[in-house]
């Protein structure tokens, strides 16, 4: 847990595929909501409202990107915020 926070405080970009946002889950989500990382959120169509919910309580994440898609659809644009080659 240490260096899974650790790793989240020292990132530029976090992307975050598939996981909810949980309360029981703080070890996952504090270090995520304290991060001056940009993030990108991509938990097909149910989880938008969650993770939006969530980050609205921080205003560090006023600008993450929030994508509307899951995986698959939203490959292209994963991989151009992380800047990756396809």
């Amino acid at each position: 847990r240490f260096r899974y926070a650790e790793a989240i405080a020292q990132a530029d970009k976090v992307i975050i595929i598939g996981v909810l946002p949980r309360n029981d889950d703080s070890h996952i989500w504090e270090p995520l909501s304290i991060t001056n990382a940009q993030i990108l959120y991509c938990s097909g169509i149910d989880g938008v409202d969650i993770y939006k919910n969530w980050s609205a309580r921080f205003p560090k994440r006023a600008s993450d990107i929030v994508l509307n898609l899951f995986f698959k659809e939203g490959f292209d644009i994963i991989c151009d915020f992380a800047e990756l080659e396809r």
